[in-house]
Formats: C-alpha cells, structure tokens, sequence
C-alpha cells in the first residue's frame, strides 16, 4: 500500500498564501517539531490554527495527578479566524474523507536548504488521526520521504500520507516550502494506514472507531422531556459537565429536572437532539421567552449545546444549529442568544452561522 495518496489537484491556494502575507506576525519558531529527541530544528516556523488547550507539561501534570482529560480534543487558535480561507478547505477535505473528528491544523513552513529530520510521529496520536497536507508553497526540489517512497507535493495539491511511518523533509529549492497540516478522524484511510502497518509487520495501536457518517444517517428533532432526560441523565450529562463546567469544586452537578418539566409544561422549552442510528449524540436546549426589556420580542436564551466529542469537527453541530434555528422560527423566535466557553471556543461555527459577538461575561466564586 502506499505511503501517499494524493487527493486533490489544482485547488486554489492563493486567498490563503495573501492572508499569510497580510499577517506575518503569526508565525513563530515551531517549538513543537523542536522538542524531538534530535535536538533543535531552527529551519521551521508554523502557525498555529488549531491545537490543544493543554501545553506538553500541562498534560504532564495533569495525568501525574490523575486528572482525566481527552488527549485527542483540539480547539480553535485565534489565527484561524485570521487566515479564514483555510476553513472551506478543511470542509471539503472533511467531507471527502468521511471525517468524524477533526484534530490539529498547523500551517509549516521550511526554510530554503532547510529540513524535518527523520522521525515518526507520537503514535497515540497517528494512529487515531490520519494525516493530510494542502500545499499553498513548494518548488522543485522539495523532498517528502516516507518509508521507502518519495514524492515533490506540488502547489494547489492536497495530499494524504502514512505519518505512523519514518518520514523526513528536505527543502533543496530556494524559497519557502509551506503546508497547512490538517489531522482529521477518517475510517477510510485508517484502513489505509493500518493495512501499511500490517504489511510491514509494525504492531497498531488499538483506538475507538467510529464508522464513516453519511449525512442521512444523523437526523435532528425536537424532543420532550420525557423522551430525552434518561438517555441524556445516562449518557451524557456527566460528559459534558467534566469537559466544560469550570470550579468543579465549588460548583457540583446538580441539575434541576423539575425546573426543565415546569418550563415545558409553560411552553418556554425546546430540546432538539442529533441522533445516528437512534443513539443520542447532541442536543441543544434553549429556553423561550420574552426577555424582561423586550417584553414583546421572543427570544430563545441558550440553556446548554453540546455534541459528543468524537462527532466533532464533522458537520453534525453545523446541521444541529440549523435545525434548532428552523424550529424556532416556527415558534415565533426573533433572537437567539448563545454563548461559548472561553477554553472551548465555538466562534467559528457561531461566526458561520451568523452570529455576532456582542457581549463578556465574567465568573466569580464567591462562596466557601
């Protein structure tokens, strides 16, 4: 099997290579590729767009003292609101590759008669994610070398490679060689990759596997109580108060149940869910009401969103927002308020769909 599969030709780069330029700022050494045991790489400076919140000694720490948290969630860097053109690339490279996650977007660039050394990636990560380029830079005489194989990735191409392999690359050209790498949860070329480690005897790491998602098979409603609140109570609750509830300590789960029937029984609730295959994934609650300074304006004040987090990065939370904003123009609804967490940052979807920044809020504890 091959190391490298080329997906796309002739894809227009040059929005991206302009916001690059407009905003030389935002590059910086690469202090991630340093950290290798070779020793300091000085050829390589990134941006980047989307990474985890977490630093390598924070997740040190944090699995030292046994605090679980997901080694494979990623969030929004603020550069990737800046260079936005690269958004509708990995859209459609998601699409394309059946994704059901989406993982780091960094943008490389390697200097002329500069290199990557050889080295393979961290496989807990490699071999969850699968690993694509989209060229925006490369002149003859780049070369990519993975296992036995080497190609010159093109400008305007978009390519995938076996990153659990030993790779290495070499910019022997005179200018900049720059790839946004994108790390995107793909059952089809986990195939791939596994078959390249089989057929070369490498052990593979056992990870979770979520089946390839055809947009037919996620279908959104809205829900009562009663045909919600066990699965949710089950589920997903505990999920989405440990991944997004801050001051644990001082703040327990709690939820008032009666509160949600009341509103309900009021007609001042909304629960719609996402679902594949019956099994809740998502769901979005809002409560209805006229706010208390517009008495006779309708507005839906978001309660809590959230999407099981290894749907993410597909279009599932996109077509969730959707539908929700459907349903609510049948009730009456004029605004919608929704916020996001600082450390789980949704303004891009948000921003996508229209939304506008318009207010901070701040959080004190206060109590014991």
């Amino acid at each position: 099997m091959p190391n490298f599969i080329k997906i796309f030709d002739n894809t227009d780069v040059s929005l991206i290579n302009q916001q690059l330029a407009d905003n030389p700022t935002l590059w910086h050494p690469d202090t991630f590729i340093r950290d290798y045991e070779q020793g300091p790489i000085g050829d390589v400076e990134s941006v980047i767009l989307r990474f985890s919140k977490y630093s390598g000694a924070q997740q040190t720490r944090m699995k030292t003292a046994g605090i679980y948290f997901d080694i494979h969630e990623n969030i929004d860097y603020n550069a990737y609101s800046v260079l936005n053109a690269v958004y509708p690339l990995v859209m459609q490279l998601m699409q394309f590759a059946g994704g059901t996650r989406l993982g780091r977007i960094v943008i490389n660039k390697i200097k002329p008669g500069g290199r990557i050394y050889e080295h393979r990636d961290e496989l807990t990560h490699a071999n969850y994610y699968s690993r694509f380029h989209i060229v925006l830079k490369s002149k003859e005489g780049n070369r990519f070398i993975c296992g036995d194989e080497e190609v010159h990735m093109q400008e305007g191409t978009i390519w995938w490679f076996d990153n659990t392999e030993v790779h290495e690359v070499i910019n022997e050209s005179t200018e900049d060689r720059i790839h946004v790498i994108v790390d995107i949860k793909s059952d089809i070329f986990d195939k791939i990759k596994i078959d390249n480690q089989n057929n070369a005897g490498r052990i593979v790491q056992e990870t979770k596997k979520v089946s390839k998602i055809n947009p037919d098979d996620v279908y959104y409603q809205v829900e009562t109580i009663d045909g919600f609140i066990d699965e949710f109570k089950e589920t997903m609750v505990q999920m989405h108060y440990d991944e997004l509830a801050l001051d644990h300590s001082a703040v327990p789960l709690d939820p008032d149940y009666n509160k949600y029937y009341e509103l309900e029984n009021q007609g001042k609730l909304i629960i719609v869910t996402a679902r594949i295959e019956g099994k809740l994934i998502g769901y979005f609650i809002a409560v209805i009401a006229g706010n208390i300074h517009y008495k006779s304006t309708l507005h839906a004040n978001e309660d809590i969103y959230y999407l099981d987090p290894q749907y993410r990065g597909s279009l599932i939370g996109l077509g969730l927002f959707q539908y929700v904003e459907t349903e609510l123009k049948k009730l009456g609804v004029v605004k919608v308020v929704v916020g996001t967490k600082c450390h789980l940052d949704n303004s891009k979807l948000l921003n996508s769909l229209g939304y506008n920044f318009v207010e901070k809020i701040f959080t004190k504890i206060i109590g014991d």
